[in-house]
């Protein structure tokens, strides 16, 4: 996002008008790329120049403009497989289609910008191989070489109180660039009023930028202030003060999964506590529990890392565990694997057998649905084999119920309903409501997919009435799904749309697409059986797009073939299924090999036979 234009910005009208011009270009397809570069001495405002320009210049730019901060200086700065993973989530590609190496998503991110004007301003470069990946197109014009410049920097904290230093002091030991105000109040366990104060003062003095208001406003320290800063006297407690922030954020985490995914599991944690923050300003920051950890996710994956360096141990992996949900909900790949290689590492240097059991469990399940099975299986059972070592009980619990989910997956339904039933009676025992509601639901999917929809009504009762009250929103609406499936399959399809549609209320309100697909596919099944054909095609068409939208593959293959059908029964009757087989493998070899369409639609491989 680009930061927003300096209100009070004077003068420089002729380097002003010298970069609008330079970037204007020719206009002419395949012309180069045209590249401006602004520099200079630390704290002279050549971001603020960037951006006014780039706010003046936006309406020659229709397509979009994108920013990044690469943090030159820093000990540790993005890298460009990063940046562009956040480039072409911003250009609309969903998580689960960025590709993982560095060549192939700046492919990908060219091929997306050709034929656009965009701006892209990229802020605090380093070196010429931080840029490279991130043009569009080859460049007009680029300094050679990786070669540096270290400017001077004459800074003097003469006129800063001794708190003020303090927090200058404090913020330079972290590795994230910017940060809010609630964390220099962690840092020096004052009041977030005197916080506020505090970075105030750092403000008028010109050693830290102001983005944002109020509870949202974040203070970022430019990186040769940063260096300087650190040269100053360090305090006593540096590490206990890291503790303090990282475990806020803990607190943070935890809240917003809480409000997301419900439940918690309170019973695998580290010993080091979160540390609340005021309820007031928790609520604030957690009004959209999703949009808060996308903005904070450069800051868990530096805590995680700064806290194996500095022996926080069960801070490290409580965080990492914490924040897998989210990185499985957002297909964060990049901060999955750095997060989840770190903190198992941490824990077997300390000897923590705890924290290596919960990463094998938070790791299998990140992988669950992929088609990693096998090393799903691996990870679960050194997971169960540390846990009853050490002789912790809800560990295998989760483990278990994982374990149920992975055999369904595979087909092995008598397996999977023998580890669901040792899952619940586990988490009956040591597990919190959500944990049972949970296994409830997984136990009733099993029975719905093996005939007993009886049996999957009451279940799914239970895990529903289980769900009230612990946040679990995306559960309910989980729940709700298969309790209208259980509708419509006992033969009442119309209170089994009723209730669809309230998962689809909820499902739409949290922003998530793939449930939206599978729900508005499901919706389109039971009223294409209804014969409600143009019904049907509405909501089925409608899947698809939401699917194509998210790059989710499954729902995509699973609404074509019914699309198809439905609009093929309204125009050609008895012929339609002549052209049905014809139109889904024109669609889906697309995508996948003829023999794995086969396997994955057996209708198929008989049409083709002519059977």
């Amino acid at each position: 996002m680009m930061p927003g234009d300096t209100s009070d910005f004077t003068g420089r009208l002729d380097e002003v008008t010298r970069i609008g011009r330079a970037l204007a270009g020719d206009g002419r397809a395949g012309s180069a790329v045209p590249v401006v570069a602004v520099v200079g001495r630390a704290g002279i405002g050549k971001t603020a120049l960037a951006v006014h320009v780039a706010h003046g210049i936006g309406g020659s730019f229709p397509d979009g403009r994108l920013f990044a901060d690469l943090h030159a200086g820093a000990d540790r700065r993005p890298s460009p497989a990063q940046v562009l993973e956040r480039f072409l989530r911003a250009l609309g590609l969903p998580g689960p289609a960025i590709p993982d190496g560095l060549g192939e998503r700046a492919e990908v991110y060219r091929t997306l910008l050709a034929g656009r004007r965009m701006l892209v301003v990229l802020d605090e470069v380093h070196a010429e191989s931080q840029v490279r990946p991130l043009l569009p197109g080859e460049p007009g014009w680029l300094q050679h070489g990786d070669a540096g410049v270290r400017a001077p920097l004459s800074l003097s904290p003469a006129g800063l109180g001794e708190d003020a230093k303090r927090l200058l002091r404090a913020l330079a030991v972290l590795d994230s660039p910017d940060c809010p105000t609630w964390v220099g109040a962690a840092l020096l366990d004052v009041r977030e009023p005197v916080a506020q104060d505090l970075f105030d003062e750092l403000a008028d003095a010109q050693l830290v930028e102001v983005t944002g208001l109020g509870p949202f406003a974040r203070y970022r320290l430019h990186d040769l202030v940063r260096l300087f800063a650190r040269e100053l006297p360090a305090p006593q407690d540096q590490v206990t003060a890291l503790s303090r922030m990282v475990a806020s954020l803990l607190y943070l985490v935890e809240q917003a999964a809480y409000r997301e995914f419900g439940g918690g599991q309170p019973h695998l944690r580290g010993d080091t506590p979160s540390r609340p923050l005021p309820g007031p300003l928790t609520e604030q920051l957690l009004a959209d529990p999703l949009a808060w950890f996308d903005s904070e996710r450069a800051a868990v994956r530096s805590a995680v890392r700064q806290t194996g360096e500095a022996g926080l141990t069960s801070l490290c992996w409580d965080l990492a565990r914490k924040a897998a949900s989210f990185y499985k909900l957002r297909a964060y790949r990049d901060d999955w694997r750095e997060t989840h290689e770190t903190a198992p590492a941490v824990a077997r240097r300390a000897g923590g057998k705890r924290g290596v059991a919960a990463i094998h469990v938070s790791t299998a399940e990140l992988l669950l649905g992929t088609d990693s099975s096998g090393e799903v299986r691996r990870e679960l059972d050194a997971a169960c084999a540390l846990f009853e070592e050490i002789g912790h009980e809800y560990g295998p619990a989760l483990a278990v119920r994982d374990l149920a989910l992975l055999d369904r997956l595979e087909g092995r339904h008598a397996d999977a309903a023998a580890c669901g039933e040792r899952a619940l009676e586990l988490l009956r025992r040591t597990g919190t409501p959500v944990d049972v509601a949970y296994v409830l639901m997984g136990l009733a999917h099993l029975k719905l997919e093996c005939g007993q929809v009886d049996a999957a009504a009451t279940l799914l009762e239970e895990s529903l009435a289980l769900s009230v009250g612990h946040g679990a929103r995306r559960l309910r609406a989980q729940i709700l799904y298969r309790k209208g499936r259980a509708l419509v399959e006992s033969g009442e399809p119309d209170q089994g749309l009723e209730i669809y549609g309230r998962s689809l209320g909820i499902v739409r309100s949290i922003g998530d697409p793939i449930g939206e697909a599978h729900l508005l596919h499901d919706i389109g099944a039971c009223l294409l059986a209804q014969d409600r054909l143009k019904e049907a095609e509405g909501a089925l068409g409608a899947a698809l797009e939401v699917a194509e939208g998210c790059g989710h593959r499954r729902a995509q293959e699973a609404s074509l073939p019914l699309i198809f059908s439905s609009k093929t029964f309204q125009q050609m009757g008895s012929r339609a299924s002549c052209c049905r087989w014809v139109f889904c493998l024109s669609v889906l070899t697309r995508t996948r090999p003829m023999s794995a369409i086969e396997e994955r639609h057996p209708f198929i491989k008989r049409a083709a036979r002519g059977s």
